[in-house]
């Protein structure tokens, strides 16, 4: 079995948008294999990115039929919604992975993505998963290397989310009332990292894939219920996995969306807690475009010298 994994996805993105995550998987020696799925970019980026090392650039596509089907059914949306209610009823009978490729119409790509890193755990053998955003995230130093047998890791923001609009519509619409009321008064978790042993992610995914089908008929092509259920299970859910939560100020994983990175201090470049333990994700910086800024200067400057030595 092979150690670690990088599932991402870069649909549309150019060169410049994941040249910063890929820069600093090579500059701090992560010893994983990344794998970047791709639409009809694919080609452009395998061209641009074949000098990384471990990088299998992936085509990512739909089954047609299926799709076909879907997207006919939900021009109306009476009959898209008993669509999904059909789907959803049929996957209640049993775990039938067959349907799976006729309830994607109905899901909104950033929740088929836990359906596509599904089937790629169901066909690969790797001890551990980290499954991230790339255009908005960067390491600073090995994320695997302290993951235990048992353990997922997520980052959380300094928000309750019933105090942020956008994840108190999307719990609303994704799960039940008294679901919803478990996570309310709760600090969201964000789903754009999520760092774990395959054996806690088989978990995690088994019961992220049942919430999604569970709610099916009331986030037809909706934005956000992947991050609700993510919230949802890190606080409420997976009673057999041991969550661990990271917060701003002493995690290894810092989400900056809502953040004063004022708190932050540098230490020989990296990034760094104020008591001066090294922050190993740093995901949105490009919410502050000082760091933004530094952060692309500081790794296109890598770029250059890999150039020049090549």
């Amino acid at each position: 079995m092979k150690r670690n994994a990088i599932i991402t996805f870069g649909i549309g993105y150019h060169k410049e948008d994941v040249e910063v995550f890929l820069e600093s998987v090579q500059r701090n020696n992560i010893e994983a294999d990344i794998f970047l799925f791709a639409g009809k970019n694919n080609l452009t980026l395998k061209q641009e990115l074949g000098g990384y090392k471990n990088l299998h650039i992936v085509r990512y596509h739909e089954s047609l039929i299926p799709k076909i089907i879907g997207k006919a059914l939900m021009l109306v949306p009476f009959t898209g919604k008993l669509y999904a209610r059909l789907i959803k009823a049929i996957h209640k009978l049993g775990d039938r992975e067959w349907i799976h490729q006729f309830a994607f119409p109905l899901l909104h790509f950033m929740s088929k993505r836990f359906f596509v890193l599904n089937d790629f755990m169901k066909n690969h053998q790797y001890n551990n998963y980290l499954f991230t955003d790339i255009r908005d995230v960067l390491f600073q130093s090995d994320p695997f290397k302290n993951i235990l047998f048992n353990e997922i890791h997520s980052g959380i923001e300094p928000v309750k989310s019933r105090a942020d609009e956008l994840n108190k519509k999307w719990i609303e619409f994704t799960l039940t009332e008294d679901q919803a009321k478990s996570i309310y008064d709760k600090e969201i978790v964000c789903a754009g990292v999520i760092l774990g042993s395959a054996w806690a992610f088989k978990w995690y995914i088994r019961e992220f894939i049942k919430l999604t089908y569970d709610s099916l008929d009331t986030t037809i092509n909706k934005l956000g219920a992947d991050q609700a259920i993510h919230s949802f299970l890190f606080h409420s859910g997976l009673e057999t996995v041991n969550k661990v939560l990271h917060d701003n100020q002493s995690g290894d994983i810092v989400t900056l969306h809502h953040e004063d990175i004022s708190q932050y201090q540098w230490n020989n470049d990296i990034m760094s807690h104020q008591n001066g333990e090294q922050i190993t994700i740093v995901h949105q910086y490009d919410r502050h475009p000082s760091l933004e800024s530094r952060f692309k200067s500081k790794y296109k400057t890598y770029t250059e010298n890999l150039k020049l030595v090549g």
